[in-house]
């Protein structure tokens, strides 16, 4: 079978599909378990058509646009799911349609725990083009609620998701009585450590803001996400930004050194934020060999991330709580990665840059087809699959545009309605720091 990489891959297989030990009688697979195996392979063929979704009064697709304003942008192929498939849907009708971004801690210090139960934070924060596709269209004037939908049916559509709490955030601080139809089209992981809920809210925001005319500038927005949660203010950052207080308090920084990024994370695993805060022991947060986060920050846009220290003081305690998630973090490293780091309170991984040339094609085999079932100990660790996703760094270069839109395509007069991006293109690809493989 010809190699193909893609971007978001299981390192398991169907139970049924596995090979049998070499000491068992010889086993054929059942014809069902093929013609289904073959049907996710080929997922791509009813990704586009299907507009299955469900709806409920009161809450994700993707593509990574490449080069956006001067700033170069991994080009992104939508990663296509290793899991069962998230159908997207087509986001022709709707008023406005923007990529939501997820983004990874490049390193995270906690300073202390403070008077309100929160904990004092030092982190560099990086917009990531792992995506997911919102869509927002006004309701009739009386409409009294929000209609979220969603091609995720894991993912909650009342007043508990971060779409609605933005929303109604908006028309709390501006006035306006406008409630929306909005359509999430699902692909970031959640309990990740990436994100993707805050994205989502600051997305939300935007929307609504431009909607309504902007009436609220950037920095209102950036007071107005604080409210929601601790990382939605980040996105309204250029992209790059050293974060303080609870991650609410931005700091502007240059641009970091653009470079490849690999998302792992465990499917079926999950942390919360506020265990693994818990399981922290503060007593080591003083020690005297800690660097000083603005040390690191400094360090950070003068040598670049593949360079500057990396470090997250959240990893000994997911650790501790998740011991698998150690051995995962070794054996991605053992592949020769110049940065191996958990981003935020986990479950996922960031690898920067990409393997050695000792082991890029060890890599290559791990995460082809044919490698699925010599995963090491990860079969083991993580009997659901582990998904991988390549993306890389991403920057919004104007306040009046969100994340990979294009100011240079886009019209004065047609800012505040416009044509949806087009959906993903669920098709293979491979990195190219893997080299050249034979394709069918």
């Amino acid at each position: 079978m010809a190699f193909c990489f893609q971007n978001a891959l299981s390192w398991s297989r169907p139970r049924s599909l596995r090979r049998q030990d070499p000491g068992r009688a010889p086993w054929t697979p059942r014809r069902e378990d093929v013609v289904a195996y073959a049907l996710r392979r080929r997922r791509s063929a009813y990704l586009e058509d299907c507009s299955e979704h469900r709806s409920v009064s009161s809450e994700k697709s993707v593509q990574a646009h490449p080069e956006v304003g001067g700033h170069h942008r991994e080009a992104f192929n939508g990663p296509v799911w290793s899991g069962e498939p998230h159908p997207a849907t087509n986001l022709a009708d709707f008023d406005v349609v923007l990529y939501s971004p997820s983004k990874i801690n490049v390193f995270l210090r906690v300073i202390r725990r403070r008077p309100d139960g929160f904990h004092e934070l030092a982190t560099v924060m990086q917009a990531i083009s792992l995506v997911d596709r919102i869509g927002f269209q006004e309701l009739p004037a009386g409409a009294s609620a929000d209609v979220l939908e969603c091609n995720n049916a894991k993912v909650p559509l009342d007043k508990t998701n971060l779409i609605i709490r933005a929303l109604d955030t908006f028309r709390t601080h501006s006035g306006s009585r406008k409630h929306y139809r909005v359509h999430l089209d699902k692909q970031i992981p959640t309990e990740a450590g990436l994100g993707g809920g805050s994205g989502n809210a600051a997305t939300a925001l935007f929307a609504a803001n431009r909607l309504c005319g902007e009436p609220a500038s950037n920095a209102d927005l950036i007071r107005w996400a604080s409210e929601i949660g601790s990382d939605t203010a980040f996105f309204f950052s250029s992209g790059s930004a050293f974060c303080t207080g609870r991650g609410e308090q931005l700091h502007p920084i240059r641009p970091l050194a653009p470079t490849t990024v690999y998302i792992v994370k465990p499917r079926g695993v999950g942390l919360s934020t506020a265990s693994v805060y818990r399981a922290l022991s503060l007593h080591q947060l003083n020690r005297e060999d800690r660097l000083d986060p603005h040390v690191l920050c400094e360090q950070m846009e003068r040598i670049g991330p593949l360079c500057a220290p990396l470090v997250n003081d959240l990893e000994g305690p997911a650790f501790a709580l998740m011991p698998p998630l150690r051995h995962l973090k070794t054996f991605l490293e053992s592949f020769g990665f110049q940065r191996v780091l958990m981003s935020g309170s986990g479950t996922s991984f960031f690898a920067l840059g990409c393997p050695d040339s000792v082991h890029s094609e060890s890599f290559r085999n791990l995460v082809s087809n044919m490698g699925l079932q010599h995963a090491g100990p990860l079969q083991h660790l993580f009997p659901e699959g582990v998904d991988v996703f390549k993306c890389g760094f991403i920057h919004r270069d104007a306040e009046h545009f969100w994340y990979m839109e294009n100011p240079a395509s886009t019209k004065d007069d047609s800012r505040f309605t416009g044509q949806p991006p087009p959906s993903p293109p669920h098709t293979a690809s491979r990195p190219d720091c893997l080299g050249d493989s034979p394709s069918t």
